[in-house]
């Protein structure tokens, strides 16, 4: 959804400020699974969405040595609620002869999630508001920096109360996407010496 925009998905209202530049027909998008859980040991998905157009890309969160740079998500969220590390999906590398370094990046629609744990004192009834700040530098033969500011109400709801998840085809797919742990994968290969 390249400008800003306001939309809605199943139970959650979204709210989208994006500034990136028309040239870069960018999209930016905010989701969460559900509403939230009460209780300290509850946590709630976060997800944000990138769009980029065919031939587009944008960097991982560790794009490699000397090349682009990094795309970030600092969140702001209600006091006591606590954003736990940002998962990124597997990237695409491109060796580069010349620069003699590989470059990691993300193309496509790439999601990048955020468990957020919900604090003991969230108040069943509320609505809180969690804002993403998200920057990438989006690049084809040129690069174009960007930025959106996006927000995400939910409802606090009793904890072990079944609520009806949203977005579960996306939130499966950005799943799909994660790297697995060395302990988890079924097959390991090794490159290099």
């Amino acid at each position: 959804l390249p400008g800003g925009a306001v939309g809605e998905t199943t139970g959650n209202s979204i709210t989208l400020d994006t500034t990136a530049p028309d040239t870069s027909s960018m999209g930016v998008d905010i989701l969460a699974t559900g509403a939230a859980g009460y209780g300290n040991s509850e946590v709630v998905t976060v997800a944000v969405e990138l769009k980029t157009d065919e031939a587009w890309h944008i960097y991982w969160a560790s794009p490699g040595p000397g090349t682009g740079a990094p795309t970030e998500v600092a969140w702001k969220l209600p006091e006591g609620w606590q954003p736990g590390r940002a998962q990124f999906p597997i990237p695409e590398s491109k060796y580069d002869k010349l620069l003699d370094e590989t470059t990691y990046f993300l193309e496509g629609k790439p999601v990048i999630l955020t468990p957020v744990k919900v604090p003991d004192t969230a108040k069943v009834g509320d609505t809180v508001t969690l804002t993403a700040n998200v920057n990438w530098l989006m690049c084809k033969k040129e690069c174009i920096p960007g930025s959106a500011e996006l927000s995400l109400s939910l409802p606090v709801i009793a904890k072990g109360t079944k609520s009806e998840p949203a977005n579960a085809e996306l939130f499966t797919r950005a799943r799909d996407s994660l790297p697995v742990s060395l302990d988890k994968a079924e097959h390991i290969k090794v490159v290099g010496s």
